[in-house]
């Protein structure tokens, strides 16, 4: 088959996957990875576009080259029609891979020991490009090992979790009860509802009787939180549960009772073993306020992980 279509059938192929929204919406390990392929894949490009053009003349190998570091930040472009997000750290990856694909392919006139070594380096490119994958790696073995703990706040990885909605939160040590750290929580006061929610866990809670969730606020007022549950994506108004809690000065530890079903806005019975994501959220004249979350867990058989 002609190596001219091989190339541009594999380019085609490369924008099919990276423009059209495949990518799990929620699931943040297999984005990663996803975000990752981005490395071998264009390292394959230019492995193919490199011997394909090998005995082309200069100037036709620099606009080949440049055509190639232009594609990746293009097909970026394209990806924000497409529902999804342009990311340089994606970028950055396909970049890294199309210097290793054209610098790795076999010289006739290169010296065994020098392409080890090349080879070395590509490995050494390749585990850098990999570390944000390991990393949310690293995390989903944390949360499967803590669980029914979810959320410690005792490694910065647990960040990645959650969404934010206009708060600023800080890991510090500061009214710690449990793990030694504790996260800070500014909350802002640029939208009605700012608050935080955790789209990255453990979603099966149907063995849990209950949530339970430590704070500390450090005023002298009280302050009004909300807790939310979605067993849907985006859910709406009728099918989440939502309840009311005030934060007293001092140690708060708040408890969602589900022993006899978690009932949504709506009437309906939730489903415990397919939570979709939870969070707090606060109303929009606490901007300013400040709360430390110190633990979040599940609740199972009358007892709470943290008194084990």
């Amino acid at each position: 088959m002609n190596a001219r279509f091989m190339v541009w059938a594999y380019a085609i192929v490369l924008v099919g996957l990276f423009v059209y929204p495949f990518e799990s919406a929620t699931d943040r390990l297999l984005r990663a990875l996803w975000n990752w392929f981005h490395f071998p894949a264009f390292a394959l490009l230019a492995w193919q576009v490199t011997a394909r053009f090998a005995q082309a003349k200069r100037s036709v190998v620099i606009v080949v080259w440049v055509s190639m570091v232009l594609f990746v930040p293009a097909l970026e472009l394209l990806q924000e029609h497409t529902g999804r997000n342009f990311a340089w750290e994606d970028i950055w990856v396909g970049w890294a891979g199309i210097a290793v694909g054209g610098w790795l392919l076999p010289r006739r006139d290169a010296a065994m020991r020098r392409y080890a070594y090349r080879l070395v380096a590509a490995g050494c490119i390749s585990l850098v490009t990999l570390m944000p994958t390991l990393w949310v790696l690293t995390d989903r073995m944390l949360m499967l090992d803590q669980f029914p703990v979810l959320a410690s706040f005792a490694w910065p990885g647990e960040e990645g979790r959650w969404v934010f909605s206009d708060v600023e939160v800080s890991r510090t040590r500061a009214h710690a009860g449990h793990d030694g750290r504790t996260w800070q929580v500014k909350i802002g006061a640029s939208s009605e509802y700012p608050g935080l929610f955790m789209t990255d866990l453990i979603h099966d809670w149907s063995r849990a009787r209950g949530l339970l969730i430590y704070l500390y606020l450090p005023d002298a007022e009280p302050l009004s939180m909300w807790v939310r549950i979605d067993d849907r994506e985006q859910a709406a108004f009728a099918e989440r549960y939502q309840a009311k809690k005030t934060l007293e000065p001092g140690l708060n530890r708040i408890r969602i009772d589900w022993s006899d079903g978690l009932i949504a806005e709506g009437g309906r019975e939730m489903t415990l073993n397919r939570i979709h994501e939870w969070g707090v959220f606060f109303e929009s004249d606490a901007g300013g306020r400040i709360v430390y979350l110190d633990r979040v867990e599940l609740e199972r058989n009358g007892y709470s992980a943290g008194y084990r």
